[in-house]
């Protein structure tokens, strides 16, 4: 079941360390990744993004809603949303009770969904 979400406008990457907004549009757009986490506070974003158990965070995507900056976590890359459903199982209880979802990388990157 979708979800909603906030609609994010000039969406950028601000990385997990210098490589993770670049890595991010790298990927391949028909695959998928889990968005676990997302905040006003791109600190509060950070510290989730560093722990321990969530090694597979890859980005910190950052956008624009109720005209206030917006930081989404962004946890893995799948080739199937099976693949993705599958992996939220295996996620640190915490995170999961704050139902994170998954989303088609072509939607976090703006490229088309042909």
């Amino acid at each position: 079941m979708p979800r909603s979400q906030p609609a994010v406008e000039s969406a950028q990457d601000t990385g997990i360390g210098s490589e993770g907004g670049a890595r991010l549009q790298g990927l391949n757009p028909r695959h998928y990744t889990i968005q676990i986490f997302a905040a006003y506070d791109a600190d509060v974003v950070s510290r989730v993004a560093a722990r321990e158990d969530l090694r597979e965070a890859m980005a910190i995507r950052k956008g624009e809603f109720n005209q206030r900056d917006w930081y989404v976590l962004l946890y893995g890359e799948y080739s199937s949303i099976r693949e993705a459903r599958s992996a939220i199982q295996n996620l640190p209880e915490d995170i999961r009770a704050g139902g994170p979802w998954v989303r088609k990388l072509s939607s976090i990157q703006g490229v088309g969904d042909d």
